[in-house]
């Protein structure tokens, strides 16, 4: 499955991993923020483009692009930032589709649909409540150049059950496994997924974890972790045929997955990977 996808993010599709442009992420570290590789490229121009200089041809207090470029910790920046330093950055040998893409747009300004960070998963134990309160909420974009599909939403890592694929702080893009199917695709061995079983008090509770085989038959969720301290979860779902076929019933009062990963923004700054 081909996709085009931004050159400073590592994205999940299918178990695939696609790169855009394998050069420009070389001899670089992997980067979060729109900050940190917003300095990228300032830094990679020739002759040397510093942040007084950058300041003066945007027009803006040196104060204020270094608050940009030092403190934006998102993955995006406002388009309306970027539009005129891409336009700088381009007189300087930088192609503009690079600059773009800091915020989430292409070379023409057209961004992606964005998508709100209503909820966290855990990675790691069972966890209630995982709603974000909607003054911390932030809005990211649905990475890709084709239409995000139905059914999708966003969701922060927390834990490091499985931080050999998402670290905490990653976000990852969740499908409805019901909407899934009826676009002819389907739950799959080898897929992250988001889980959810409901607890003792009778209250819902979501990991996210990798669909597995079980040696002796059945189904295991799987961390993918460097900490040993995670075990696999048994998963049997009420209809055990809807593996490669149908979604689980996700209304069941037993464990069932209720979110597929198709995506996602990967956070490398805990060092991992």
């Amino acid at each position: 499955m081909e996709t085009t996808v931004d050159s400073f993010y590592l994205l999940m599709v299918w178990g695939k991993v696609v790169f855009r442009n394998q050069e420009a992420l070389q001899g670089i570290e992997f980067m979060t923020d729109a900050g940190q590789r917003l300095k990228h490229l300032r830094e990679s121009v020739r002759p040397k483009l510093s942040i007084r200089k950058m300041a003066e041809e945007l027009g803006i207090p040196a104060s204020t692009y270094a608050t940009r470029e030092n403190e934006t910790k998102s993955p995006f920046m406002r388009l309306e930032w970027v539009l005129p330093m891409a336009d700088v950055l381009e007189r300087h040998g930088v192609p503009r589709e690079q600059v773009m893409e800091l915020a989430g747009a292409d070379a023409e300004g057209l961004r992606g649909q964005e998508v709100e960070v209503a909820a966290w998963v855990q990675a790691g134990n069972w966890t209630e409540n995982n709603e974000i309160d909607h003054d911390e909420r932030e809005r990211v974009v649905w990475p890709f150049r084709q239409k995000m599909p139905d059914g999708i939403v966003a969701l922060e890592v927390r834990g490091d059950s499985m931080d050999m694929m998402y670290p905490s702080g990653s976000v990852v893009f969740a499908q409805d496994p019901v909407i899934l199917s009826e676009s002819g695709k389907s739950v799959e061995l080898g897929d992250i997924v988001v889980a959810r079983r409901k607890n003792d008090m009778g209250d819902f509770e979501y990991t996210l974890k990798e669909l597995a085989q079980a040696p002796e038959g059945g189904f295991l969720l799987l961390p993918r972790s460097r900490n040993l301290v995670h075990r696999p979860i048994p998963y049997e779902p009420l209809q055990e045929w809807y593996i490669g076929h149908h979604p689980s019933d996700a209304s069941a009062d037993s464990l069932c997955i209720v979110g597929v990963v198709v995506g996602a923004l990967i956070s490398y700054m805990d060092g991992a990977l």
